[in-house]
């Protein structure tokens, strides 16, 4: 795991130079219990920088109120957005 915004993320870390792409969401996002989360394998079929912003358990509001986190998601090519639910919110 790697701390960005004061918010854990699933690693590996990574640099954040352009270009990448994200993918956010929650614990399906994060890949828990799996090896590979579906992050590394698109990174590994498009052979372009994939940043995976999952976050265990998270609703929209974990990626919502973290204007640092913000910033960085809107330095992207692209993000894929799974989407999380609003009942812990």
């Amino acid at each position: 795991r790697s701390m960005i915004s004061g918010i854990g993320i699933r690693g590996p870390a990574e640099t954040l130079s352009s270009p990448y792409f994200a993918c956010l969401g929650g614990t399906v996002t994060f890949g828990k219990h799996i090896s590979e989360p579906f992050g590394q394998i698109v990174q590994s079929m498009l052979g372009q920088k994939v940043v995976n912003f999952g976050i265990p358990k998270a609703g929209p509001d974990a990626f919502l109120k973290d204007q640092g986190l913000l910033k960085i998601i809107q330095q992207t090519e692209a993000c894929v957005i799974a989407v999380t639910g609003a009942h812990n919110c």
